[in-house]
Order: C-alpha cells, then structure tokens, then sequence
C-alpha cells in the first residue's frame, strides 16, 4: 500500500532542508538518520546510501513518519439479479460506509460506478447499468474507502457478461407458405413470413418500413400476430391499409436483447391500386 503520509511527510522533509555545497555542487542537506534510504534527498543524489562519495558528511532524511493504517472495508457477495433495467448487487459489509465508492470492473478495463447505494435486509444493494449495456467479460466488485484510493477490497468474479454476437440473418419476406409477392400488391392486411436464421437466439420484433411513396403513406405498418416458427421462420401480418399507394415497405428483423442486431429482408413490398 501506498504511504498515507507522502504529502505531510514531503512537508516536513523540505522544510528542515539546509543548503550546502559539495564538490562544487549545491545540494539541499537534511537532519536525521537514514531511515528511509530511497527518499527523494541529497544522499540520493550522490549515493550515500549506496557508499557513494559524500556518504561521510551527508545527513539521512530524518525519522520516518508513523502513518495510520489503512483501515480496510469488507465486502462479501450474497446474490447478483440482473433486471429488466439493471443489475442489482446484494453484499453484505464490514466497515464500510454508503459513502465508500464502489465499481464492476473487468479485464478489460471497463469500469462502471453503482448509481445507487441502498440498505436491504440488514445488507446492502447495489446497482449497476443493465446487463445489455455492459462490455462483455468476468466482473469484478472494488470498494474503495473515501478519500484513500490505495485502501480497498475487491471480490473477484461476481458476475460474467458473455459475448454479445448477432446471429440474425433475414432472407426472402414472402406471403404465408413462401409465395413470392407479385409486382403489386392491394394495400390489404397481408399475412406473411420471413425465412432466414436465428430468430430464437434473442427477443425478436419485426418493423415494416417505408421505402419511397409518392403519396401520403405512414412511415411504418402495424404488425400482429408475430410468431417465431423455429431458428429459421417467423410469420407476421403486416396492415398495409394506411398506405398512400403506390407506396414501398421494407421488413427489418429486430434482435431485441442485442442493442444495434438487426437485418432487412432481401425483398421489400410495393402497395398498389384495386
């Protein structure tokens, strides 16, 4: 650990310091015995304390000063719940106070400070930005005491954030059963489905997007009926009723759990007249 009194005890060492000259050299000469012999003083300059000349006639830095030890705070993880919005650590302490900072940190030098510091049961919690918004990684829980960065402690380990990969891949958006859409289709609810991978591999949404309209069109189609056949087919009703015709939509597959995962489908489709 860190000396607690480097600030009182540089204070104290430049003000006894005296001037002199050896071998036509000014040096600053300071009272005491070499307690602490890698201290930033005179001897240093010119070896004394490794023998070197001027060790016969240059004082130490004085005595060291006593600092008071690091009265060290202590954590012990019960219970991590990761929610809808955040994840919530539950520790039990010793010696240590709300005010004390506490931060997740991981290998990778992803650091994140607790929003909020609150009693529960007798313990505490602790909470943290969602999972979905954490780097990937092993998490570890520091607690640092206020006002002394070099008195902690840490339990490694807490939690782990995987990997976050997007696997969807959207392909054909055809009619129910794979038929193709004609070059035209009436603006009608329109039951539909979407072949491609990876649609149980998260919470998945579906946005029909306008294209290009040369009328009046919304910039998107309701969707119902959302279901996800398997990793391989999902099937939705798209209302296109609203649409200024000719208007052109596009289907985009959305990842839920995996902010920015998305892929439009290969094929778009053109509303038209009766």
């Amino acid at each position: 650990m860190a000396d607690p009194n480097s600030a009182e005890r540089a204070t104290l060492y430049l003000g006894r310091a005296q001037q002199g000259t050896v071998f036509n050299r000014e040096f600053n000469f300071y009272p005491g015995s070499a307690t602490v012999p890698n201290s930033f003083t005179g001897n240093q300059a010119l070896g004394a304390t490794s023998g070197g000349p001027g060790a016969f006639i240059i004082n130490g830095i004085g005595p060291a000063l006593v600092g008071e030890a690091c009265d060290e705070p202590v954590i012990l993880v019960t219970n991590v719940v990761f929610g809808d919005d955040n994840v919530f650590i539950f520790i039990e302490m010793s010696n240590v106070s709300p005010t004390d900072t506490f931060i997740i940190f991981n290998a990778n030098g992803d650091a994140f400070k607790a929003s909020n510091v609150s009693p529960s049961g007798g313990n505490w919690v602790l909470t943290f930005p969602d999972s979905a918004l954490l780097p990937s990684g092993s998490y570890a829980l520091k607690v640092i005491r206020e006002g002394d960065l070099d008195c902690f402690d840490i339990e490694y380990n807490v939690f782990n954030i995987a990997g976050a990969v997007c696997a969807i891949d959207a392909g054909a958006w055809t009619f129910s059963g794979g038929v193709p859409f004609p070059p035209v289709v009436f603006p009608n609810p329109r039951a539909t489905q979407i072949v491609g991978s990876g649609f149980t591999t998260c919470m998945i949404s579906v946005q029909v997007n306008l294209l290009v309209s040369v009328g009046p069109s919304p910039g998107t189609l309701p969707v119902i009926g959302l279901t996800v056949i398997n990793d391989n087919l999902l099937t939705f009703t798209v209302d296109g009723t609203t649409a200024g015709v000719p208007s052109t939509y596009e289907a985009v597959v959305i990842c839920d759990d995996v902010p920015g995962c998305q892929d439009t489908a290969d094929n778009f489709i053109s509303w038209g007249f009766a």
